[in-house]
């Protein structure tokens, strides 16, 4: 009785997934992927790994402090970087993840959602998918679930990197794990809202090069926004235009209720925005 019941659940849960998402379309998808999550990932742990290692060199001397220290106060917080740059998690903090990890995250979001999406309309290759037992609705799914596949790796690897960079090769120095951790899962959750904004954007595009100038516009706008919002405390109303401004790492390590409503809040807003999408996807007139 217990293995029938079994049986009964495994084939519920079976039957849900097949409406949400196609193994086929997936793997499918993860393996044409593969590679620009490969190379997305490669540069991120490279760039990450290269500035831990050289941080001894530029902080036994102060020079690199000094050298922040002659730049105007609202350029370095519009570049966010801002914070004791002889600690390490405020050294990543400015030098990698409020700048350099952002436009590589910015480009994954761009060209990912476009070419999952839009690529497919425009090349009229989803004519397969719609001649196809396979539904629009489980197409798009199957397609997000890809994109959100290669955000988890591009965290991951970012996390580990870091994590066994400090063991192996700067154990000596002071490194809060848990705080770096939570700037990686609070960046996790805003890029994922923002790739949801960019698929719902792709569902509506009729091919891959208006995909790409409304979604790049989009996250273009986003992060000047937050730079302007940082320069002075006059444009401090325009952090409501902006998701990027949830990334405020002093609030991340302290405030663990702002940490955790702020994740809750981008993944909810994420799982409406891409439902929403895929109800207009499914119903849409296609030009193929």
């Amino acid at each position: 009785q217990i293995k029938k019941k079994g049986n009964v659940i495994f084939s519920l849960y079976k039957y849900h997934t097949s409406k949400t998402m196609n193994q086929y379309i997936y793997k499918s998808s993860m393996k044409s992927n593969s590679l620009l999550y490969a190379i997305f990932a490669v540069c991120t742990v490279a760039t990450l790994v290269c500035l831990m290692l050289i941080f001894p060199n530029m902080t036994q001397d102060n020079t690199y402090t000094d050298l922040l220290s002659t730049l105007p106060e609202s350029l370095r917080e519009s570049f966010g970087m801002v914070g004791n740059a002889n600690q390490l998690n405020d050294y990543m903090n400015m030098n990698f993840y409020n700048s350099i990890y952002l436009y590589i995250m910015i480009a994954f979001d761009l060209i990912v959602t476009t070419k999952l999406i839009s690529k497919p309309v425009g090349d009229t290759s989803l004519v397969y998918y719609l001649n196809s037992p396979v539904s629009r609705r489980t197409f798009y799914l199957s397609q997000t679930f890809v994109y959100v596949s290669g955000m988890i790796i591009m965290t991951v690897c970012s996390t580990v990197s870091g994590i066994l960079t400090h063991i192996i090769a700067l154990n000596d120095y002071d490194f809060k794990v848990g705080v770096f951790v939570k700037n990686n899962l609070i960046l996790f959750a805003i890029f994922i809202l923002l790739g949801s904004m960019c698929l719902l954007i792709c569902a509506f595009c009729n091919n891959n090069s208006n995909a790409l100038a409304y979604t790049g516009g989009l996250l273009v706008v986003e992060y000047i926004i937050y730079m302007v919002e940082n320069m002075n405390e006059k444009f401090d109303k325009l952090k409501f235009f902006t998701v990027f401004s949830l990334y405020d790492t002093d609030k991340v390590a302290n405030d663990t209720s702002y940490f955790v409503i702020s994740m809750v809040a981008c993944c909810l807003v994420s799982v409406i925005l891409i439902l929403g999408a895929c109800e207009y996807f499914k119903r849409r007139d296609l030009y193929l």
